[in-house]
C-alpha cells in the first residue's frame, strides 16, 4: 500500500506542479469529478544515497470542485475569496519530501553493509560534508501533512502564486513559503506552459528529512539550517482530440542549498515524462 501511495504522490505532485485553481475551472464542472490519465514513459530521480528513482508511466489527473471546497490533484482547498483576478484558499496537503525514503530494493530485505565514517563516533558535521550515508540507514521519517494559505493572482500574461504553509501532523514542526511564476503560450497547437518558483523551507523541515541525529543511531550528527530551493516546470501539451492529446513534462528541483548533507547523492531532483493523457 504505501508504494502505491508514494507512486500516486510523485505522479499527483508532477501532474500538479503548476496547480491552477481558477484557470482549470470552466474544464471543470462544478460539482462534478475531472479525470485524466497520462500513459506514457518517464523517471522520478531520487538524490539521495540509496534511494530508488520511480519509474513514471501513469500521470493521473484528479480534480473535483464545489462552490468553495476542491480537491486537485492531492491538494485539498476551501476557497474563500474568488474574484477577477483573485483567488485565496486554505489548503491542505502531503509534504513532498518524504517521497524520496520509500524503496523497494534489495536492500530493504537482506541484511545492510556496514557504514563507514572518517568522523570519530558522535561528531557533529558543522558545514562541512560527512561522508555519504545511506537513506536506507536512518530512522524513519514519517509522513508530514502541511497546511496552509494559498494566493493565487491571474494576470493576462501570467499567473503568480503564493504559498505559506506549516506542518499540522507534529512531524517535521516546520513550515515552508513559496511564489512561482507560470506563464502560457501557443505555438501553432502546441500549449507551453513554463513554472518558475522558489521554496523557503525552514530549519525544522529540512532536518527533519535530510539532517542526521541521535534518532538515526550512525554515530554522527548533521544539522542543516533554513534554505531556498529554486525549481523550474515545464508542460508541452499537442492536443490530437478533445479528449486526447500528446503530453511532455519536465521538472527541476534545486536541492544544492542543503546537498551538503551525507544523503544526498545529487544537488537536483528531475522528473521527467512523455506520453499520451486521455480526459474521461
Amino acid at each position: 500500500m504505501r508504494y502505491i501511495l508514494i507512486i500516486l504522490l510523485c505522479s499527483f505532485s508532477f501532474a500538479a506542479s503548476a496547480k491552477k485553481v481558477k484557470m482549470d475551472a470552466p474544464k471543470v464542472e462544478v460539482g462534478q469529478w475531472h479525470l485524466g490519465l497520462g500513459v506514457g514513459v518517464g523517471v522520478a530521480k531520487n538524490p539521495l544515497h540509496g534511494g530508488d528513482d520511480f519509474p513514471l508511466l501513469l500521470l493521473p489527473d484528479i480534480a473535483y470542485y464545489d462552490e468553495h471546497l476542491y480537491f486537485d490533484n492531492g491538494q485539498f482547498g476551501y476557497t474563500f475569496l474568488d474574484e477577477q483576478n483573485h483567488v485565496i484558499s486554505l489548503i491542505a496537503e502531503l509534504n513532498p519530501e518524504k517521497r524520496f525514503f520509500i524503496f523497494w530494493n534489495p536492500s530493504n530485505v537482506f541484511l545492510k553493509n556496514s557504514i563507514a565514517f572518517t568522523e570519530n563516533p558522535g561528531q557533529v558535521v558543522g558545514n562541512e560534508k560527512a561522508n555519504s550515508v545511506d537513506s536506507n540507514d536512518v530512522a524513519k521519517r514519517r509522513w508530514a501533512l502541511d497546511s496552509g494559505i494559498n494566493y493565487q493572482y491571474f494576470h493576462e500574461y501570467f499567473t503568480a502564486r503564493v504559498n505559506l504553509l506549516a506542518d499540522i501532523s507534529n512531524a517535521h514542526n516546520g513550515w515552508r513559503a513559496g511564489i512561482e511564476l507560470e506563464h502560457s503560450f501557443n505555438i501553432g497547437n502546441l500549449i507551453v506552459q513554463p513554472v518558475i518558483g522558489i521554496w523557503h523551507k525552514a530549519a525544522e523541515l529540512n532536518n527533519y528529512y535530510y539532517g542526521l541525529s541521535k534518532r538515526d543511531n550512525l554515530g554522527i550528527t548533521y544539522e542543516l539550517d533554513s534554505a531556498w530551493q529554486p525549481y523550474a516546470h515545464l508542460q508541452l501539451t499537442y492536443p490530437l482530440s478533445q479528449n486526447k492529446a500528446v503530453l511532455f513534462k519536465l521538472s527541476y528541483d534545486d536541492y544544492s542549498n542543503v546537498s551538503n548533507s551525507p544523503l544526498f547523492k545529487y544537488d537536483y531532483a528531475v522528473n521527467i515524462f512523455m506520453g499520451l493523457k486521455y480526459i474521461f
